[in-house]
């Protein structure tokens, strides 16, 4: 058996015993259904990346109520964020569920194109490039902008603990009063 690209409209076997592509209408009408399978498989990058924001963004918030920057900053947010800082439950569960079918269906697609790229045949393959393109096309500015956000939560997080810890300690040894 070669491993070579074919360009032949009659497909045998198509990921199933049986399922045979035996016409070329019936060609066009698998090419399509893979560009959209394609574009399905990047929209989901696309919610797999929301999701992450979202569990990101509960984690800050939980850091800022764990890490306040002073006193009067500890017993406002008592009042007030305490009860949005601790994801309950029901929400946590939520998430890791999410997540998991959002990895499962990721995974699942992602090993079906495998499958059709290693048939060889030039048309499928032509068609899921032409699907993660458009995909890319569609959803890519908003995978980065997701991403870019991603960081700068991450940033502003990080600094918000380190960075007020460290503007104490620089207001306590260049103020001559606290020496």
């Amino acid at each position: 058996m070669h491993m070579t690209f074919w360009w032949d409209t009659n497909i045998a076997d198509f990921l199933f015993y049986g399922c045979n592509i035996s016409s070329k209408g019936l060609l066009v009408l698998a090419c399509l259904i893979l560009i959209t399978l394609a574009i399905f498989f990047e929209w989901l990058k696309l919610l797999q990346a929301k999701q992450k924001q979202k569990e990101l963004i509960i984690r800050a918030k939980q850091i800022r109520t764990i890490c306040p920057t002073n006193e009067t900053s500890t017993l406002l947010q008592d009042q007030q964020d305490n009860t949005n800082a601790k994801p309950g439950l029901y929400l946590r569960i939520k998430l890791v569920v999410m997540d998991a079918c959002l990895w499962l269906n990721i995974q699942l697609l992602g090993y079906i194109i495998m499958l059709i790229i290693m048939l060889y045949n030039g048309w499928l393959t032509i068609s899921l490039i032409i699907g993660s393109a458009i995909g890319y096309f569609l959803f890519g500015t908003s995978f980065l902008k997701i991403s870019l956000q991603n960081c700068q939560t991450i940033r502003d997080t990080f600094c918000y603990v380190n960075c007020v810890e460290s503007d104490e300690s620089l207001s306590d040894s260049h103020n001559p009063s606290r020496n």
